[in-house]
C-alpha cells in the first residue's frame, strides 16, 4: 500500500490496486493506526538501541527535549544497558546544566516567571514525535480508501480502526472521508442482537472502543522504590511528581468506583482520555464492562444522525460538523485535569517553601523539583531569591549526576575493570527520573541498571547492602 501511494508526481493507484492493498492491510486484525503506533515504537527503539543512541544529532534532539517523556523513559529503561543509558542521560543532564547556568546569569535582571521558558524541556519527546509523524503518514495513505464504499464496508467489518482513531479523523479529512470515518465508528459501536446468555466482556472490546493500552508498561509490578541505588536519600524524589502521582491515583480509584454506581454523581467521571480509560478499567476489572457500555452510549450519541425525532436531515458536511462539535463538547479528561491541577498547586507550594529556611534546606539536601517540574516552580516563584535557590539546587544536582554518569562510562573501559562498582551505578536511574519525572513504572525497568534497589525509606534493605573488601556499602565485590 505504501509503495502504491507514496510520493508526489507518481500515478495514483487504480481502484483495483487500492482494494488489493487494503485487503492486505486488513489481513491483520485490529486497528491499523494502533498497529502503526506499536510498529513505529518498535522500529524506533530497535534503531535507537542499535546505533543512533550515540549519534550526536540524535543526542542533541533528546537533550533539547529534556529527555524522553515518562512513558518512553520507561520503554528505554526496559531496553538499554547501563552504558547506553549513561550516554543518553549524560547528554541530557549536560544540556540541562548549561540551561541552568544560563538562567542564573540573567536571574538578577529577569522575572522568575520568564526564566521558566529557559529551563525544562524545549521540544516534545523525540519518540512521541516519531510515532505521531508515522501515524499521520499512515492516515494520508488511508484517505483514498475511505471514500470507496466497498473498502469502507470491508474496513468496518474488520474493525480496521478503533473508535478513538476513527473519531479523531472526523473533521480532519474531507467531508466525504470524515463521513466514512463516522460510519466506520458507528459500525464499531452498533450493538448486535442480544445473545442469551449475554456475551462476556473482553479486553479486546475495550481496545475497539479506546484503542491500544499504550501505557501498560508503566503498570508492570515491581519494587516499591525507584531503583536508584547508592547515595540518593529521597524516598519519592521530586515533591511535585510525588503529589501528582498521588492525586492521579486518587482520581483513578474514585472514577473506577463511580463506574459501579447506577447513576454516577458526576457524568464527567464516565469519560477520560485513552490513557485514563485504560487506567480506570485496569484498576477495577469487574467494572470494565460498565465502562465499555457507558463509553459506547456516549460516543454513539455524539455520532448520531439527528438531535431528535423531529430534526431535519443533515447534509454530509453539516453532519460532520455536528459530530465534531459533539465530540469536542465532551470536555477535557478529568484525570489529565487532576494531574494539571496537582502540578500547579504543588509547584506553588514548593515555590512558597523556598522562602522558608526549612524549604531551602530541603533543596540543598537534594529534595527539589525534577527537570520537568522546575519551570512550574520558577513560574510560581514570587521572589528572585526563591528562584535562585531552586536553580542553585538544580545546578548542584545536575553537576553530581554528570560526574556520576561520566564515572559509569569510565569504569566501563577495559583498563578500569579492576575498580569496584560504586554508588554511581544508580546514576542512570536517578538521571532518568530527574529528567523524565518520577513517574510510576520507571523503577521497575531501571532496576537492571543497578544490582540493588533502595527501599521506600531511601536506604538499603536490611541485609542486602553490598560490601567489599573495605566493608563499606557501595562496593560490588559481594554483589551477585
Amino acid at each position: 500500500m505504501i509503495g502504491l501511494l507514496r510520493g508526489r508526481g507518481r500515478p495514483s493507484a487504480t481502484r483495483a490496486q487500492l482494494r488489493a492493498a487494503w485487503a492486505a492491510e486488513l489481513a491483520d486484525p485490529g486497528c491499523l493506526l494502533c498497529r502503526e503506533e506499536q510498529r513505529t515504537a518498535e522500529r524506533y527503539w530497535f534503531w535507537f538501541c542499535s546505533e543512533s543512541y550515540s549519534d550526536p544529532d540524535v543526542l542533541a534532539q533528546i537533550a533539547n527535549a529534556g529527555g524522553f517523556c515518562s512513558q518512553h523513559a520507561v520503554d528505554l529503561a526496559g531496553r538499554a544497558e547501563l552504558g547506553m543509558a549513561a550516554v543518553v542521560h549524560g547528554a541530557v543532564v549536560r544540556a540541562a546544566a548549561a540551561a541552568v547556568a544560563g538562567a542564573l546569569t540573567v536571574l538578577d535582571r529577569t522575572e522568575p516567571a520568564l526564566l521558566a521558558r529557559r529551563v525544562g524541556p524545549q521540544r516534545p519527546c523525540p519518540a512521541c514525535t516519531s510515532i505521531a509523524e508515522s501515524v499521520d503518514r499512515r492516515i494520508e495513505l488511508l484517505r483514498p480508501g475511505l471514500a470507496d464504499p466497498e473498502i469502507a464496508a470491508a474496513a468496518a467489518g474488520a474493525q480496521a480502526l478503533c473508535v478513538v482513531h476513527a473519531t479523531s479523523l472526523v473533521g480532519r479529512l474531507s467531508p466525504a472521508e470524515s463521513l466514512a470515518a463516522i460510519v466506520l465508528a458507528r459500525r464499531q459501536l452498533a450493538p448486535g442482537p442480544d445473545p442469551t446468555p449475554p456475551e462476556p466482556f473482553t479486553w479486546a472490546r475495550l481496545a475497539v472502543l479506546a484503542g491500544r493500552d499504550s501505557d501498560a508498561t508503566r503498570r508492570r509490578p515491581g519494587p516499591a522504590g525507584l531503583s536508584a541505588g547508592g547515595s540518593d536519600p529521597r524516598p519519592e524524589g521530586c515533591p511535585v511528581c510525588a503529589h501528582r502521582r498521588r492525586a492521579e491515583g486518587r482520581w483513578i480509584a474514585w472514577a473506577a468506583d463511580e463506574l459501579g454506581e447506577a447513576s454516577p454523581s458526576d457524568p464527567a467521571a464516565r469519560w477520560g482520555c485513552r490513557r485514563h480509560l485504560w487506567a480506570c478499567a485496569r484498576a477495577a476489572p469487574s467494572r470494565a464492562p460498565m465502562l465499555a457500555e457507558q463509553l459506547t452510549r456516549i460516543l454513539a450519541q455524539a455520532l448520531a444522525d439527528e438531535d431528535g425525532p423531529s430534526a431535519a436531515p443533515r447534509t454530509p458536511a453539516a453532519l460532520v460538523s455536528r459530530c465534531r462539535r459533539q465530540l469536542d463538547n465532551r470536555g477535557p479528561c478529568r484525570g489529565c485535569r487532576e494531574r494539571q491541577v496537582a502540578t500547579v498547586r504543588r509547584s506553588a507550594w514548593v515555590a512558597a517553601r523556598l522562602l522558608d529556611p526549612a524549604g531551602v534546606a530541603d533543596q540543598q539536601a537534594g529534595t527539589g523539583s525534577c527537570w520537568r517540574d522546575l519551570p512550574h516552580v520558577l513560574a510560581a516563584a514570587s521572589e528572585t531569591s526563591a528562584a535562585r535557590t531552586a536553580l542553585v539546587a538544580a545546578r548542584a544536582q545536575l553537576a553530581m549526576l554528570t560526574w556520576e554518569l561520566d564515572e559509569v562510562l569510565r569504569k566501563q573501559s577495559w583498563d578500569t575493570r579492576h575498580e569496584a562498582a560504586g554508588a554511581e551505578g544508580g546514576a542512570a536511574a536517578r538521571a532518568a527520573a530527574y529528567c523524565s519525572g518520577f513517574e510510576s513504572g520507571l523503577e521497575t525497568q531501571a532496576s537492571a541498571w543497578h544490582p540493588r534497589a533502595l527501599d521506600s525509606a531511601g536506604s538499603w534493605p536490611p541485609g542486602s547492602a553490598p560490601t567489599g573488601a573495605s566493608g563499606q556499602p557501595g562496593s560490588a565485590a559481594s554483589a551477585p
